[in-house]
């Protein structure tokens, strides 16, 4: 029948009864083919909807089809990462010398023993989804809606004691792997084939299955049943693993707890329809066993990479929903703090397999979740091996180049520096000693205060009365002297969980434990940065001073690889702002840090001497007359044993679990890299081939080193790195060229952001991004990214295009589009200086104002990137760009690098630059913007450019050079006032001599006092 009126939601909700349905399948021609009942007849019909509306509809096979490209595209990145992996191996195994390698074993471990556990993540081509759940969510008909089969009915997995892996295969088969060898074969494994779904085929396998008696803790037969199943979904590695007994089993839980960090996805299924929500046992039993994962472990499980399902949505009534989503946000946020909104998914799993042949929106939506979450935990596994492998390179380069420089010197010079850098070494230890004393006796003093306030509470009368209230409610009733045990110990128990829900109450509602982690975090971070320094300034740059250590990437190169959104607060602290030294640090504190928030309460020890008391013949009586008296029994003698034992403070240190543990391998970490440094200073000092011979034999190394880095940062950006824009997209819109250099051309585009359009700068790099210039063009990228400050020109993102012919990319930044550089907003425009007005004070003083304002803005902003620790190194006026509101933004950072990188190499506009620059092989530091940012006063109390001072120009043409001639305090420009006796004090401070210039700190303070 043909459509005679628009079919809309409110004709599909309207429908009350399965004949009228059907009537409407007919007349908008959807098919009814399977419809047995009203919901599956509305699922037919919004999916008609959606098509007519020009939306998209998923079909119950395309989860496949997009779950086939992106495992396509992994396995191709793994097999490039495991390409360079392998260069690594050759570069460390065998063309360094085993001084080299010597010096990585002792920071890093066995150098060999990593790598051969990299390249063994990239060669598996598995992908197991781990699903577990609450009791009776559902799981199994979840399973079987995303799987698009019932393989296994809804009382199978329910009722099942062992890890079932459901795995892709033509023939239909289970493998039961036996705990034993088979009395009458012989055999570990045994295969059933299978014709199925049918029970004939379910009977087959049961008996391995279940347990014997329903004991779910009793031990089974089995250890793993293997289900084999032609599912396009499992095509390409996908596995899923069902985790039923979780908790239940401490053999089962030794099974789980190897799968957690193997895991790509894990998916946690919750039974909404149960009263009081979220039911935190088996969740709280599964995060303390994903603490089982060790520090050397190289495929960490990504918290993000989790989607908790409410499943039975339709079970809860319409006006409670809201209550019930914040109600389970809120306690899932107590065990799983990354957790946000987005991983948290609704639906009902029976609706969604009575639509048959369409796809229900709560699905839909889950499915979406699924989609994305797979890319994002491919890329957090891969991406974990490639640190492991960029930092051992990277590191390896940074010996090679240290030897090589020590080529540069004579026998003499070598020793001479080598005693230099032990008295340094030793300076080092005593600086770390110190300051990791502070943290440890920081957090000491943190811990002993919060058991303190946690007796307080536990022991006030207003808590006890709340543990013994929600007790109550769920005690149990007696009316058998049989059951006396069962009561004590049923009541015991939940005082017990009551007890822990009040602490765990405590701590949300004051964020306690989190706001101590925080402080604990920002004190970890600013004495890792001063150890960091420190490292640098007494060994690193002794030992590489006079040589231009070539493309390699900086210290945040770590966050580079990473990622923002890799990690939480503490990973970034030690991943991201340290240097990659620290790396094993982090990855042996691990992404924990993000999964678990507090520890389980280790009570059961009160349990078992409350269990083991006298037994009163008059329990039942007394039980039964004042349920409440006995209660409070109870719960008084268990928050009096938990205040005189060690269970508070067991608790507390499980909260602090891991700042503790990050401050244990820190304390671990800095003898290594001592030993490490000692080792290579003695090698150093002890050469004694001739510089030839080693200039001939490091060269290569060095060369090769450099080499690998290029490939590995090449990878990054291609296989690894989001990329935020589509180049070629934005070249194919409307482009106005605003501005070229050395970099590229600059044109102004527009981009969607957050949904919305808006103006953007796009600089498009000169030059296709190859594996010989990638680290080159990272700089201007990572500072943009990383230097974040409303005096910074805002970052938007990357755009990318591949470049076929040279296997490289195309490459462009985008950022914020400024209609002026600084120079252009005061040129031409006389009133916004004071140089102007000579014969007029009302017109100076308000030139002044204005160039002192924008002074003080352009100082913060420097002051920003040098606390970031880095340096412009190209600072003029021209790299300075006001926005429409006049708000000043340091920009152009292409020359910028990270004060660990620079050398003696000579960078900026040379007429800005201070003389240290020229000194070549001397390393220079950020004082060097500082005397840039005195040329850049004198042009703003101008407007001008100290290129329109021709006496000056003449005298630095005629010196061949400007660091022999002293920069003016004033133009030679007729008619003009000079500076004020303040802006040439500051001027002139900004042109001593390094260690004499005022930090841009102190610039900002001068500035913000000056008067005209």
């Amino acid at each position: 029948m043909a459509e005679s009126t628009p079919l809309t939601e409110q004709d599909i909700e309207n429908l009350s009864d399965i004949m009228g349905a059907m009537s409407m399948l007919d007349q908008y021609g959807v098919p009814m083919e399977g419809v047995t009942n009203l919901d599956q007849a509305k699922a037919r019909l919004r999916g008609k909807l959606s098509e007519n509306s020009g939306g998209r509809v998923r079909k119950p096979g395309d989860a496949a089809n997009i779950m086939k490209e992106v495992l396509q595209a992994d396995k191709e990145s793994r097999h490039e990462l495991l390409h360079l992996c392998n260069a690594a191996d050759t570069l460390l195994m065998t063309t360094v010398e085993h001084d080299v390698r010597q010096h990585l074993n002792i920071i890093f471990g066995d150098v060999a023993d990593i790598l051969k556990k990299c390249r063994d993540q990239l060669e598996k081509d598995d992908c197991p989804i781990l699903v577990a759940g609450e009791t009776s969510a559902g799981k199994s008909t979840l399973l079987n809606v995303l799987l698009g089969e019932n393989i296994l009915p809804a009382t199978l997995l329910s009722t099942t004691s062992v890890i079932c892996e459901i795995k892709y295969d033509k023939k239909k088969k289970a493998v039961i792997h036996l705990n034993e060898p088979d009395p009458q074969t012989g055999l570990t494994e045994l295969t059933e084939y299978l014709t199925g779904p049918t029970e004939a085929d379910l009977k087959k396998i049961s008996q391995y299955i279940h347990t014997k008696g329903g004991a779910r803790d009793a031990s089974s037969t089995c250890n793993k049943v293997e289900i084999y199943w032609p599912l396009p979904l499992l095509e390409g590695g996908i596995f899923i693993v069902d985790s039923p007994g979780v908790g239940e089993s401490s053999q089962m839980d030794e099974h789980v707890s190897e799968y957690i960090s193997e895991a790509y996805a894990f998916m946690y299924v919750i039974n909404s329809a149960n009263a009081g929500g979220v039911q935190p046992g088996r969740l709280l039993k599964l995060l303390e066993l994903s603490k089982r994962i060790g520090p050397k472990d190289l495929h960490l499980f990504d918290p993000k990479a989790a989607i908790f399902v409410c499943n039975k949505w339709d079970q809860v009534p319409d006006h409670e929903k809201e209550e019930v989503k914040r109600d389970t946000m809120r306690k899932l946020k107590q065990y799983w703090p990354s957790l946000d909104e987005s991983q948290l998914f609704y639906l009902s799993a029976v609706k969604a397999q009575e639509a048959v042949g369409y796809v229900t929106d709560d699905l839909d939506r889950l499915l979406d979740g699924i989609d994305s979450l797979l890319p994002r935990s491919l890329r957090h596994k891969l991406t974990l091996q490639y640190s492991w492998i960029w930092t051992l390179v990277k590191e390896a380069t940074k010996v090679v180049r240290a030897k090589l420089n020590n080529a540069m010197r004579s026998q003499d010079e070598r020793e001479t520096k080598a005693r230099e850098v032990l008295t340094r070494l030793l300076n080092f230890k005593m600086f770390t000693d110190k300051y990791i004393q502070m943290l440890a006796e920081d957090l000491e003093r943190k811990a002993r205060d919060a058991v303190k306030r946690l007796r307080g509470h536990l022991q006030s009368d207003v808590t006890k009365a709340a543990i013994v209230r929600d007790t109550l409610k769920e005690a149990p009733s007696l009316t058998s002297t049989t059951d006396c045990d069962a009561v004590r110990g049923e009541i015991t128990k939940l005082v017990l969980e009551h007890t822990e829900e009040a602490m765990r109450r405590w701590n949300a509602s004051r964020q306690y434990f989190q706001k101590i982690e925080a402080d604990l975090i920002k004190n970890f971070k600013d004495v890792f940065n001063l150890i960091e320094e420190k490292h640098n300034q007494e060994i690193e740059q002794a030992l590489s001073a006079g040589l231009d250590p070539g493309p390699t990437a900086s210290a945040q190169d770590t966050n580079v690889i990473i990622g923002d959104e890799e990690f939480g607060v503490l990973e970034k602290v030690i991943l991201g702002v340290t240097a990659p030294i620290w790396i094993p640090v982090g990855i042996a504190v691990g992404v924990l840090a993000a999964i678990v928030g507090l520890p389980v309460i280790g009570l059961q020890a009160i349990k078992e001497s409350i269990d083991k008391r006298a037994v009163d013949k008059k329990f039942m009586k007394t039980y039964n007359e004042d349920k409440s008296g006995y209660i409070k029994a109870i719960t008084d003698r268990i928050v009096q044993e938990l205040c005189e034992t060690r269970q508070l403070e067991d608790f507390v240190n499980g909260c602090l679990e891991r700042p503790i543990e990050c401050l244990l391998k820190l304390k671990s970490a800095i003898p290594k890299i001592q030993e490490a440094d000692k080792q290579m200073i003695d090698a150093l000092a002890n050469e004694s081939r001739s510089q030839r011979v080693l200039r001939e034999l490091y060269t290569p190394q060095f060369q090769d080193c450099n080499a690998l880095q290029g490939k590995l940062a090449l990878f990054n950006l291609k296989r690894l790195r989001q990329i935020e824009y589509n180049l070629d997209e934005l070249l194919a819109s409307m482009l106005q060229k605003i501005g070229s250099g050395g970099f590229g051309q600059v044109y102004k585009v527009q981009i969607k952001s957050q949904g919305t359009l808006k103006e953007a700068a796009l600089k498009i790099a000169k030059e296709v991004i190859t594996e010989d210039n990638v680290i080159e063009f990272h700089n201007e990228e990572e500072c943009l990214r990383y230097l974040k400050d409303p005096h910074i020109v805002d970052y938007y993102g990357l755009a990318a295009a591949p470049h076929p012919e040279s296997g490289g990319l195309r490459l462009g930044v985008l950022m914020e589009c400024c209609p002026h550089t600084l120079l252009s907003w005061l040129n031409g425009h006389k009133e916004r200086t004071p140089a102007w007005w000579p014969d007029d004070e009302g017109r100076m003083k308000e030139g002044f104002n204005t160039v002192k304002g924008l002074a003080l803005q352009l100082c913060l902003g420097l002051k920003v990137v040098h606390e970031k620790r880095y340096m412009h190194r190209d600072l003029k006026l021209e790299n300075v760009l006001v926005t429409e509101k006049g708000v000043v933004k340091i920009a152009d950072m292409g020359l910028a690098k990270n004060l660990e990188e620079v050398t003696g190499t000579q960078a900026g506009t040379l007429l800005y630059a201070a003389p240290e620059v020229f000194h070549g092989r001397d390393k220079y530091d950020i004082s060097a913007d500082i005397y840039s940012l005195g040329f850049c006063l004198l042009e703003m109390w101008y407007g001008l450019s100290v290129t329109e001072d021709k006496e000056y120009l003449l005298k630095v043409f005629t010196s061949g050079t400007q660091r022999s001639v002293a920069p003016p305090t004033k133009l030679a420009i007729p008619n003009t006032a000079p500076p004020c006796s303040g802006w040439v004090s500051l001027m002139k401070g900004c042109w001593k001599d390094p260690k004499s210039r005022p930090p841009a700190g102190d610039c900002v303070q001068l500035m913000s006092k000056m008067k005209l």
